[in-house]
């Protein structure tokens, strides 16, 4: 049961599948990449009616946690902050052309578990 419902596995689970969503829907020529990798930053439109790129999603982690920031562009301001997960214990962004490379460690101080997802900006 712990292998599947333990935390680390339902934190990987959830982050895995918000990292997709939020990549799948930037716009592939715009990311942004911290040097050290400890974020990464997508630029997406805020709806289907929108003529330019006027919204960003940036991933980074703090206090333990796996969080995205949302906000406008122009000018640049924060939206909202969500948490993703919690149990982080380390976590590394990478960029390779329109792909952007997520490994994620988890460990709830019994289990452990790495994560390693990457996704295409499709806009």
């Amino acid at each position: 049961y712990d292998r599947i419902y333990s935390d680390v596995v339902t934190d990987g689970y959830a982050a895995r599948r918000k990292f997709d969503a939020v990549l799948r829907k930037a716009c592939g020529d715009t990311f942004s990449l911290a040097g050290d990798g400890s974020w990464v930053e997508v630029n997406y439109y805020a709806n289907d009616a929108s003529t330019v790129v006027d919204r960003y999603a940036r991933f980074y982690t703090s206090g333990g946690t796996l969080n995205v920031e949302y906000g406008q562009l122009s000018p640049k301001q924060t939206i909202s902050v969500e948490t993703v997960c919690g149990n982080v214990s380390g976590c590394t962004f990478k960029q390779a052309g329109r792909s952007a490379q997520m490994i994620l460690a988890l460990d709830d101080g019994t289990k452990t578990n790495t994560i390693i997802t990457s996704a295409i900006a499709n806009n």
